[in-house]
């Protein structure tokens, strides 16, 4: 792929791609498959890849900024790895105990409240009963499930409450699936569930890019001929009976389609002629996302392996959840953390006396003092001894409005969401939101569909 740093001046193609994460890139490759080749990308950033991005470290070896993980649930990703060689391969799944923390207790155990059995069977029995809503809905269309309208007229929160009356059962729940409970509405989580397939599904999120995520996209960009110009926003979008004129601040592209991939809320920066229908407009005053932050703890060996732990860590603090990533060959270990991913949800998980949310987030520093007492709470003194911190932060990320975690509120997949799938015209929707599948896959999927749409456009237009 060719870079430019802008686009400047007036530009033609047969398809036009804006945004150069997954979805976009894999929007150009397939159409490169298809045999369309005069394809131009806009990217409002300085780079591609989006929400995936490596970091590498003075030894060599990468960091993913952003996605990392797969499994064999998310069957389009796979598809992208396959064409582009490269290898998967499983993350460490060590054998012992994890640690769990809760109220300033530690508990050693083989599964969360291995130890408490009440608890964990109202543990469990949340998820048997997400895990049959789940059968019950279309990932193409949940808004036309039987209970849609009851379950999305409720908060998570309130029906976590409603269905269990163990806190400590209910917060397990909630810090698994990373979202504020009191933001969602339940009908949105039941349909995220659903995008891996079933409860199940979610286990199989447990397998890696040998040479990182961030090589998928280096594959992509490297077997695209087009060209990618850099640090263009799009500002307008209009379409007419034969074409589509997208423009920039400097520049303007004319083709037969675009493919808008991106988060869905994204798109109210953009001015659009004719107006959009009123359902996607409203999809996109109201679409919402959590930005996550990664935190790599890097020792000289993975230590807890020692103790008779996996390193998997679980607690109500400023590192919320932990998975041991050290390299196959134990070489060094290191600890994959996340935080809370809002301030309301901060709020109800911090100790007593902790600092606030916007203490911490952005500053690798004031995160890192805090943090790493809670590592010796998981670890004991040895967890003090970190050889490297690396820490990275999607909140305030200026071109992305989620990093997979939507943020819908009561009443929006059922008023707004069938818009979600339908393109207008000539523009295609395309990001992970666009896809069937979970996150990333769904992005790669978007963008399979998204060539497959824009090719019978452009079928249409030669015809004319």
């Amino acid at each position: 792929m060719r870079i430019e740093t802008r686009l400047d001046g007036e530009v033609t193609a047969d398809v036009i791609v804006v945004g150069g994460g997954i979805a976009g890139l894999v929007t150009v490759h397939e159409l490169a498959r298809r045999g369309i080749t005069d394809v131009v990308l806009l990217e409002a950033r300085d780079r591609l890849g989006g929400c995936v991005e490596g970091v590498t470290r003075e030894n060599g070896r990468l960091l993913q900024r952003g996605a990392e993980f797969t499994g064999a649930f998310q069957h389009a990703l796979m598809r992208v790895i396959d064409h582009l060689g490269l290898e998967v391969e499983k993350l460490p799944r060590v054998e012992g105990d994890l640690v769990r923390v809760e109220n300033g207790q530690r508990h050693v155990e083989a599964w969360p409240f291995a130890s408490d059995d009440e608890t964990g069977a109202a543990y469990g029995g949340l998820y048997e009963k997400l895990g049959e809503m789940v059968g019950q809905i279309s990932v193409a269309e949940p808004w036309n499930a039987p209970s849609a309208a009851e379950w999305d007229a409720i908060t998570f929160e309130d029906w976590l409450v409603r269905e269990c009356d163990i806190p400590a059962a209910r917060e397990a729940v909630a810090l698994d699936l990373g979202y504020d409970t009191h933001e969602v509405s339940l009908l949105s989580i039941v349909w995220w569930i659903a995008k891996y397939g079933s409860i199940q599904g979610m286990d199989e999120f447990d397998s890696r890019v040998v040479t990182g995520m961030s090589s998928v996209v280096d594959g992509l960009v490297a077997a695209s001929e087009n060209v990618a110009y850099l640090n263009s926003p799009v500002t307008a979008v209009a379409q007419d009976a034969d074409g589509v004129t997208v423009s920039t601040a400097s520049g303007t592209v004319r083709a037969s389609s675009v493919v808008l991939a991106f988060d869905p809320g994204m798109a109210g920066r953009i001015a659009f002629t004719p107006e959009l229908p009123a359902q996607r407009a409203a999809l996109i005053r109201q679409w919402g996302g959590f930005h996550d932050c990664k935190a790599y703890f890097v020792y000289d060996r993975p230590f807890w392996r020692e103790q008779g732990l996996n390193g998997t860590l679980r607690g109500q603090s400023v590192v919320e959840f932990g998975m041991d990533v050290s390299p196959t060959d134990a070489s060094e270990g290191v600890l994959c953390m996340r935080r809370p991913l809002t301030p309301g949800r901060w709020e109800r998980v911090a100790p007593e006396g902790g600092p606030a949310f916007d203490d911490l987030v952005g500053d690798a520093d004031a995160f890192f003092a805090v943090a790493i007492e809670q590592m010796v709470e998981y670890l004991g003194e040895e967890g003090r001894n970190v050889r490297e911190f690396h820490y990275f932060e999607w909140e305030g990320d200026e071109w992305s409005q989620t990093c997979g975690l939507n943020r819908l509120a009561p009443g929006v997949l059922t008023s707004a969401g069938p818009a979600l799938f339908e393109n207008v015209g000539r523009i295609i929707f395309a990001g992970a939101q666009h896809g069937f599948e979970d996150t990333l896959s769904g992005a790669a999927e978007s963008g399979e569909l998204a060539a497959a749409a824009a090719e019978r456009l452009l079928s249409v237009t030669e015809e004319v």
